[in-house]
């Protein structure tokens, strides 16, 4: 259980210390990986963070996937009726 604690907490560590350097808000850097501000916090703060998000930030910070894999899949929070504005996670930020 230590070790998986430690690995949490080094990934999460990592993932803070790119989003510093890129100058990105909590928002915008876990938004990609459905992960509201307030998640996004709480994950920096405590290293409390779900199997699968630490399975694809630990993809991430390898290089197998990047933004644009994160942002075709990204569903936070989900579009409605009322909700038609585009989320930076929804735009295609690649111009692709």
């Amino acid at each position: 259980m230590q070790n998986e604690e430690r690995r949490a907490n080094l990934i999460v560590e990592r993932m803070r210390d790119l989003r510093l350097l890129r100058k990105q808000s909590q928002s915008e850097f876990w938004m990609k990986f459905g992960i509201s501000q307030a998640g996004a916090s709480r994950i920096e703060c405590t290293s409390q963070i779900s199997s699968p998000v630490l399975l694809l930030a630990e993809l991430y910070l390898a290089g197998i996937i990047e933004d644009e894999d994160l942002y075709q899949y990204c569903t936070y929070p989900p579009r409605t009726s009322t909700n038609e504005k585009l989320l930076p996670c929804q735009a295609n930020p690649t111009g692709k």
